[in-house]
């Protein structure tokens, strides 16, 4: 984890993302999920991720754990906003193959029905999380 007043960090990037953590180690909360034998932690740690929904109020870390989760898989981290994207981020995002993904959608109660009904058809069969 980068020093919070490293000069190299951008000056633009919120307080925030310069405080997210980029490890296990750094991720405090939710024990329950991804402490030490959990089924979750046991995934990361033999790269065998299944695709997964994360739900939980802001602020609680699952767009950071998603990250992390990317990183040490060596997947690639997508990030999108249900309130500005729709079917057509979708269908980019299902068509760039051949490399494991990790898709963070937030705000997904805003999504419309097709994108609804086309991500979650995707979900199922897509190597993601």
């Amino acid at each position: 984890m980068s020093d919070l007043f490293d000069q190299n960090l951008r000056q633009d990037m919120p307080l925030a993302e310069r405080l997210r953590p980029e490890t296990l180690v750094y991720f405090f909360g939710q024990e329950e999920v991804i402490g030490q034998g959990t089924l979750l932690r046991q995934a990361i740690e033999s790269d065998n991720i299944p695709s997964m929904i994360f739900w939980g109020p802001p602020g609680c870390g699952k767009t950071t754990l998603a990250r992390i989760i990317a990183k040490l898989t060596k997947s690639t981290f997508i990030q999108l906003s249900a309130v500005s994207g729709g079917v057509k981020d979708v269908r980019e995002i299902k068509s760039s193959t051949g490399r494991r993904q990790s898709c963070s959608w937030t705000k997904s109660t805003a999504l419309t029905k097709p994108s609804r009904t086309l991500f979650c058809r995707w979900w199922k069969t897509a190597p993601l999380f």
